[in-house]
């Protein structure tokens, strides 16, 4: 197969071939081509610039989905890196693509399509199809162009991130809020068979916060269980049985929960909070001001942290003191909008 990949070209351009291809990260999506008229140009979009836009999209996405117990990240090639431009130069871009494919080290390989009708009306074709030379369709969709036009991009970039990461896409929908949450799940099921086995542990427990979220208890630990059956390390699906256990106003198995959670990952700061809040329940107050000033230490934009010492504060009758962790929450929050980036998922 390789050696006909890399007929006609010279021994020395074999071997260059070989060191730019390896020389390249591995990338999740290769976005071979896009095809747009004319007149999408004359309105300010070379092809370039629809490249830049797409992979902007998708970064948006990754850091929207990302927390702070997993930083996600999709890698898209385009044809614009240096080591593209000097195979351009060579004419042996193709033979590299080609030599990537082979070795496994490209997932997808996508075209973008941009068609404008005789009314004047637009549509953007996507196809990806699997990184190795099978040429198997894995998605082909059609988008009516929206105004502005980085509305359709962010569109195309969503179904982008679905279908080379879908636990990050499912990440994603869920950190848009509640009104995801019927999305997410919907989403997940639909993806979970094609989920990689590494990010199933992961798939369950986000199917367990969705679950917990739609009120849902006994669904959402038969989850948890599930993610724990692939990977009984996890100490994100304890911590959240445990915050979920404590809901139901189970004590003494959410805190036994969040404990395995934090013996597991100590610096699970979300952790430290629920588990505070736990032994606040308890009657333990010393020690749930010692998981606060953990947790404080480990994240201290987490207003949480800082709300549920304002409670403590409060039914101690240290009222001013309690108004100041109100404050310090505020203040997190505006430092840290986002506060599901601690969160355990």
């Amino acid at each position: 197969m390789i050696e006909w990949l890399l007929v006609g070209l010279p021994v020395a351009a074999t071997a260059l071939v070989f060191s730019l291809a390896l020389a390249t990260d591995p990338h999740d999506l290769i976005l071979r081509r896009i095809t747009a008229p004319a007149s999408i140009e004359q309105r300010g979009y070379p092809n370039e610039t629809l490249a830049d836009m797409l992979n902007n999209e998708v970064s948006r996405i990754m850091s929207e989905a990302s927390t702070l117990h997993r930083e996600n990240q999709i890698e898209i090639g385009t044809d614009d890196t240096t080591a593209d431009q000097f195979a351009n130069i060579l004419n042996v871009l193709q033979p590299i693509r080609a030599t990537q494919r082979l070795l496994g080290m490209v997932n997808h390989i996508a075209d973008l399509s941009i068609v404008e009708h005789g009314d004047k009306s637009i549509a953007v074709h996507l196809r990806v199809l699997d990184g190795d030379f099978s040429g198997t369709l894995q998605m082909a969709s059609t988008t009516a162009a929206m105004s502005p036009f980085e509305d359709t991009l962010g569109e195309v970039a969503a179904q982008i991130v679905g279908i080379a990461e879908p636990y990050v896409m499912a990440a994603y929908l869920y950190n848009q809020g509640a009104a995801g949450s019927a999305a997410t799940m919907a989403f997940l099921e639909q993806w979970l068979p094609a989920i990689e086995p590494a990010d199933r542990p992961w798939a369950y427990n986000l199917l367990g916060m969705i679950a917990a979220r739609s009120d849902a208890p006994s669904m959402a630990i038969a989850h948890y269980r599930e993610a724990l059956r692939w990977q009984p390390d996890f100490a994100l699906a304890y911590a959240n049985q445990g915050r979920l256990l404590y809901d139901q106003g189970e004590l003494q198995g959410a805190i036994d929960s969040l404990r395995i959670a934090l013996g597991l990952a100590p610096d699970l700061a979300i952790a430290h909070v629920d588990l505070a809040q736990a032994l606040v329940a308890e009657g333990s107050f010393a020690e749930a001001l010692a998981e606060l000033e953990r947790a404080r230490t480990l994240a201290p934009e987490l207003a949480q942290t800082y709300e549920v010492q304002a409670a403590l504060y409060e039914h101690a009758g240290l009222t001013e003191r309690a108004a100041r962790e109100r404050q310090r929450a505020q203040l997190a929050r505006l430092r840290q909008p986002r506060q599901t980036f601690y969160d355990a998922m």
